[in-house]
């Protein structure tokens, strides 16, 4: 006897197939083109008479519930089953989440029947942008699967299938989980990408599985497929910025690489500095000015301290990214621009807590988190400080080596290296950094470098503060390099307090100027 062939479609439950069950009423959804992609899908059953639709949600039981029985009443004259899968997730743009409940539901619900006689289809136009990126991944790794994509054009209900794959069906444990994505990125891609991330020192769990899911969005970028932004979370210090320019140079490599701190923008010249200005529009435009996203043309954006971005300045932002082209006009202008490019936006702040306390505009929070990646920070990344010590070290020991004639070269002893892997770190890989360059500038005729030595030097701020006034005064001797290290520390502590480059000036009476610099240097 011949089975017959069953077809089931799995898709997430968005947002825009809530809003269409709360205002269409089900009946009557055939002839409206807001009803959202899961029930635009099922009314082309003249195509595909679903025999069974699986839901994953994340939202309210009550509020799936209601979706649930709205699709019921649909005018359809074959009822599919209809089951939901409730998940939790943290963030619907966290993509590693996205694919560990995937994979827990194509292995509970799919059929243990031969696969020939299941037609397995995914919807993509529901969800986030990870959860899209999720279903391209499966269905061309590992299962035969449609890909269907709806949408409502010029008074007409359209589907469309995205893509067939030709293979058997795999099963489910034979899946490779997030952590093995990058080795599933295409060879021609490979390896431009592990040449963009080179430079990252990480061998610890926690970074490798960073790294890992850095480079997939990396070449998922390069498809030129939605989504085009990604958000960096982690602590001060962790290396965002670096982060994202790997990612740059292996979605976008020869393009240009635009990186803003927003902490360093003053407020009432923010709006200027991203959308440029025309002469005479205020008091010292004194020329035309290209700002920061007409010069990114093709390339990536980085905004870093997107946190810092004042409610006001956030509804601007969020304006021009409501389109997946940036439409935006000068300061003074009426001339629109339309400018494409990746936004990578990066904060050490805690944005759950600003979108609750409505100091982050959701709006713009969805808009930015296309993908997001947290940074481990270095106390949880182990051996990690010995490499990231070891790399500044030889690096700073060839710098001086070359301004100083009588620099001696450094190493570290063993007690030394066990100190620094004991370290809290609340600074993180910037913190160790300039630990070292401190070193290297304090005792510049010191070839071992000591856990005596380190503590007496940065153990407490009076053993630090006697060491800076007894430097010796010899060839090697520099009062500028020294203050800035002074300048330094004080400005990391106030920083380490989560405020922002202005009010960090403001507080250690200096200019905003010398913050940026010293930060940057």
């Amino acid at each position: 006897m011949v089975q017959r062939i069953q077809r089931i479609l799995i898709s997430w439950v968005g947002n825009t197939d809530l809003k269409a069950s709360e205002k269409i009423s089900p009946q009557t959804a055939v002839k409206y083109d807001e009803i959202g992609p899961i029930a635009r899908i099922l009314l082309h059953e003249d195509e595909y008479g679903f025999d069974r639709v699986i839901l994953i949600s994340d939202h309210k039981s009550d509020t799936i519930d209601r979706y649930q029985n709205w699709l019921s009443e649909l005018k359809l004259q074959k009822k599919p089953q209809c089951l939901v899968h409730s998940v939790k997730l943290h963030s619907p743009t966290d993509l590693d989440a996205v694919m560990t409940h995937v994979l827990n539901v194509l292995d509970i619900y799919l059929p243990n029947e031969d696969s020939q006689d299941i037609d397995l289809f995914f919807n993509i136009s529901s969800g986030t942008p990870a959860m899209y990126a999720t279903w391209l991944f499966l269905a061309q790794k590992a299962y035969p699967a449609v890909l269907l994509e709806s949408y409502f054009k010029n008074g007409q209900s359209h589907v469309i299938k995205k893509f067939v794959s030709p293979e058997l069906l795999t099963r489910p444990s034979r899946i490779p989980a997030f952590a093995e994505l990058s080795q599933e990125i295409p060879p021609e891609h490979r390896k431009r990408i592990e040449k963009a991330f080179a430079s990252i020192i990480g061998e610890s769990p926690a970074m490798k599985a960073c790294l890992r899911k850095a480079k997939f969005i990396a070449y998922l970028l390069s498809l030129e497929k939605q989504p085009k932004n990604v958000l960096l979370l982690g602590e001060s210090g962790t290396g965002k910025d670096l982060l994202a320019k790997a990612i740059h140079e292996s979605s976008r490599p020869g393009k240009p690489f635009i990186s803003q701190n927003c902490s360093a923008i003053p407020s009432e010249l923010f709006e200027s500095e991203l959308f440029g200005h025309v002469k005479g529009s205020f008091t010292g435009a004194i020329q035309d000015k290209e700002g920061l996203l007409e010069r990114a043309r093709g390339g990536t954006i980085f905004l870093n301290e997107i946190g810092d971005i004042d409610p006001r300045h956030q509804a601007k932002l969020l304006q021009v990214l409501e389109e997946d082209n940036l439409i935006f006009q000068k300061v003074g202008s009426t001339v629109e621009l339309k400018v494409e490019c990746h936004i990578i936006a990066a904060t050490d702040k805690n944005l759950s807590d600003m979108l609750i306390n409505d100091t982050f505009r959701f709006p713009l929070y969805n808009r930015l988190n296309g993908f997001t990646i947290h940074l481990p920070p270095l106390r949880e990344r182990g051996n990690d400080v010995v490499l990231i010590a070891q790399y500044w070290l030889e690096k700073y020991n060839r710098h001086y080596s070359d301004m100083m004639e009588h620099y001696q070269a450094k190493t570290f002893s063993q007690d030394a290296l066990q100190l620094l892997l004991n370290s809290p770190w609340k600074g993180n890989v910037r913190e160790l950094r300039d630990l070292i360059k401190g070193l290297c500038t304090f005792y510049p005729s010191v070839s071992l470098l000591t856990q005596e030595l380190i503590t007496h030097t940065f153990g407490n701020n009076a053993s630090r503060t006697e060491d800076l006034l007894n430097v010796p005064i010899d060839e090697n001797f520099d009062l500028n390099r020294l203050t800035d290290e002074f300048k330094r520390h004080y400005i990391r502590r106030v920083r380490a307090s989560g405020k922002t480059q202005m009010e960090t000036a403001e507080i250690l009476k200096i200019s905003k100027d010398v913050v940026n610099r010293l930060e940057k240097k």
